[in-house]
């Protein structure tokens, strides 16, 4: 019988329907007839290839701002 070890995963981000409602408010956007599930979807895929190019540098940061507080 093999044990397998589970990988640990975080949610790392939250945004909200008001943070949506605010930056279509900033920047003249309508939402009106808008799947805000559907905006969240194309948000989601933004972070993710946003990230990909700088995604170990966020992480090293990270762990070297916990050891330097």
């Amino acid at each position: 019988m093999e044990i397998r070890q589970e990988e640990r995963t975080w949610d790392c981000y939250t945004l909200c329907e008001d943070d949506i409602k605010e930056v279509a408010k900033q920047k003249g956007l309508s939402l009106e007839d808008k799947d805000l599930d559907e905006v969240i979807r194309y948000v989601k895929k933004g972070i993710s290839w946003g990230l990909d190019d700088i995604r170990d540098e966020i992480i090293e940061n990270s762990i070297r701002q916990v050891n330097d507080e």
